[in-house]
């Protein structure tokens, strides 16, 4: 009977959203401008872990600019340890893109090297 009925229509016209549902769920949520800056640094660390465990830098210096990024607003939010992994593994594949990362993330850290110094 009905629940046929309603499962027809679900499944022919929809995204398997109910029929009437108020159109204020159907729209993506806010999300503050802070949480979306963690997303993005969280993205970034991410790639790197990927790219090391894929042994595959291309992604890696695809999202250079993310990186520098990245860097630029908290030069502690990548540890030291996961970029140089990450140069390691550029350098092992493409030592002339690799040198071109490596040279962003040093300027990217200079001002955080000459506050300590």
């Amino acid at each position: 009977g009905a629940c046929l009925q309603f499962e027809k229509e679900l499944w022919e016209t929809s995204y398997f959203l109910p029929p009437n549902l108020p159109q204020e769920l159907l729209r993506p949520p806010h999300v503050p401008e802070a949480l979306r800056g963690d997303f993005a640094r969280l993205e970034v660390k991410l790639v790197l872990e990927d790219c090391i465990a894929m042994a595959d830098p291309q992604d890696l210096f695809r999202c250079q600019d993310e990186l520098v990024k990245v860097l630029n607003q908290d030069p502690f939010d990548i540890e030291a340890e996961l970029l140089c992994r990450s140069l390691r593994l550029a350098q092992a594949t493409d030592f002339g893109r690799a040198l071109d990362l490596g040279i962003s993330i040093c300027e990217a850290l200079q001002p955080c090297h000459e506050q300590f110094h």
